[in-house]
């Protein structure tokens, strides 16, 4: 009985506590016999609020916003539900209820043994997952459109992801923004075929100031996903299929500028997949240019700009598709843009009259 009330209650038991549960513990094996008795007694103790509370008490004439040390019992609690999401051990709570947890050393050493221990892992996936809304994966339908490949099964992948990179970045104390920096992952197959940086997912929504931070600590401006398309290609409107109000809240120009002014990003890079040529007439990709992409969103202001940048108007993608293809209606629009086709033809642009599709 005191071994369970000391583990239920997260400190040593005290006669009085003990006075208490064997009353309980009477009561029911009068009514019945032992086994009744110890139920009793153990419904007493899930039931109190030492318990189901982690009780925190207030030293007196403490005023209201005034600071105070808490107890060490009640720093054992703190540490062992922050770190492993459950009421501390047995060796906690005796170096705990010694009085030597606020002691730095002692401190020190408890949290690299929890550290150590497999419970620890509660770290990454309840403390991460609720500090980093990682929960909302569940919830998050994205458009079909947008993300075709996105399902649970992604989903899950992309949490576990998260999950692992902030156990590393903890278990090897390493600086909390690597959370945003790191020059690693963990990905299984399915994951890393929907490979993306966060440079370049801050280049897809044009977020300019989470793409500095992210160059300023090492990220390559140039990395491409596992399907060969480039930060200054989703920038410029690859993938497009909605409103850039909503999807790009940060507009587009400000990121192609960034990437091409002081990224020094190439206008005329293709996208391809790892491994296939650079060559224009021996990709198996798409082969299409930033120029394509914002062709495709009949934006002239940045189809002018990265003309003005070396942008070639010749390049020709898979099965033909010239830029001025692209601004005469992919499939996802009803209209073409008929002005674009127009500077675009003037700019040099071979006018097919189709497009197969962006």
């Amino acid at each position: 009985m005191t071994s369970l009330a000391r583990q239920a209650y997260r400190r040593p038991v005290t006669q009085e506590d003990l006075e208490g549960l064997l009353a309980f513990y009477e009561m029911g094996r009068k009514d019945a016999d032992f086994e009744s008795g110890v139920r009793t007694a153990l419904q007493a103790i899930l039931a109190s609020p030492h318990f189901v509370f982690r009780l925190e008490h207030r030293p007196a004439k403490i005023t209201p916003g005034q600071n105070y040390r808490i107890s060490n019992l009640e720093l054992a609690s703190r540490l062992s539900y922050f770190l492993w999401s459950t009421a501390p051990d047995e060796a906690l709570i005796t170096v705990a209820g010694a009085g030597q947890l606020h002691d730095p050393v002692e401190l020190e050493k408890q949290v690299r043994r929890m550290l150590a221990d497999p419970r620890s892992e509660s770290l990454s996936t309840r403390f991460a997952a609720q500090w980093l809304r990682l929960a909302e994966l569940d919830n998050m339908v994205p458009d079909a459109l947008l993300y075709p490949n996105f399902d649970r099964t992604l989903a899950q992948a992309m949490r576990k992801e998260t999950e692992l990179l902030f156990d590393s970045v903890a278990r090897e104390d390493r600086n909390v923004l690597d959370l945003l920096t790191a020059d690693y992952t963990f990905v299984n197959e399915r994951l890393a075929l929907a490979g993306a940086t966060a440079l370049w997912r801050a280049a897809q929504v044009g977020d300019v100031d989470a793409m500095r931070l992210l160059v300023a600590a090492g990220a390559d401006p140039n990395m491409p996903t596992t399907e060969g398309v480039t930060p200054l290609l989703v920038a410029a409107g690859d993938g497009f299929h909605g409103n850039d109000a909503t999807t790009v809240p940060y507009g587009r120009m400000p990121a192609v500028k960034y990437l091409v002014e002081e990224c020094k990003a190439d206008v005329n890079a293709l996208d391809k997949k790892a491994g296939e040529s650079t060559s224009i007439l021996h990709t198996n990709s798409r082969a299409y240019t930033p120029l394509h992409s914002a062709a495709a969103r009949g934006d002239n202001e940045m189809i002018l700009y990265l003309v003005s940048k070396g942008a070639r108007v010749d390049i020709v993608g898979k099965n033909g598709v010239t830029v001025a293809d692209m601004a005469n209606g992919p499939r996802e629009r009803i209209q073409p843009f008929p002005e674009t086709v127009k500077l675009l033809v003037g700019l040099g642009a071979k006018n097919s009259n189709r497009c197969v599709s962006c």
